[in-house]
């Protein structure tokens, strides 16, 4: 009886570590699932992070290469403008033009000119008008590209910072994921740590 009085102590004691096992493994088995949760979503959300990657990177692309076309088209717009201004500037305006040609006929007609050397000018005029109407409308042309273009470049921009705000989102995450993983993984190391050595002493 006394022996058995002398062992119920340790008796008592190791029923309690014998429970506290048990818990620690409990809450083991708890951190390893949820570690593996978050394994799995690291494991979903990595591939995400590098497809928004490669399409941020693909956007810049995109933005440069209408960044360039813009340069190129506002170029020849420039060009165009100043081949324009400088029909204007020696008196080759549309509507001159068109006057002056009404205002030729009539005169040709009033004295009776022949044809052949008025036809010559007056067909040069109108080649000059035409080539004044087709430039303006060229510029029109131009300018409307431009203007596409640079909307283009607008809307590619904005998606492109949309895009840079999801990637640093997920890339935050993706971070908070890895330290939570880590922590959970110290956590279960050190429940483990703490628990092996009561559980040799027991047994």
């Amino acid at each position: 009886e006394k022996k058995a009085a002398d062992l119920e102590p340790m008796s008592r004691q190791y029923e309690d570590c014998r429970k506290q096992l048990a818990e620690l493994t409990r809450q083991r088995e708890d951190l390893a699932s949820v570690v593996a949760g978050l394994e799995q979503k690291y494991k979903l959300l990595n591939p995400r992070v590098k497809d928004l990657g490669k399409r941020e990177q693909d956007l810049s692309h995109r933005i440069t290469d209408m960044e360039l076309r813009a340069q190129k088209a506002e170029a020849t717009f420039t060009t165009l403008s100043k081949e324009l201004q400088r029909l204007q500037d020696i008196g080759l305006s549309f509507e001159a033009l068109a006057e002056f040609n009404e205002r030729l006929q009539v005169v040709a007609k009033r004295h009776a000119i022949k044809p052949g050397g008025l036809e010559d000018r007056l067909l040069h005029e109108l080649e000059s008008l035409d080539k004044g109407l087709g430039l303006e409308a060229l510029i029109q042309s131009r300018q409307q590209e431009l203007d596409k273009i640079e909307q283009a470049t607008t809307n590619t921009k904005k998606e492109l910072e949309t895009t840079k705000a999801v990637v640093a989102s997920l890339k935050q995450e993706k971070t908070n994921l890895e330290a939570s993983i880590k922590e959970t993984r110290e956590q279960v190391g050190r429940e483990i740590a703490k628990i092996m050595p009561i559980a040799q002493d027991t047994i």
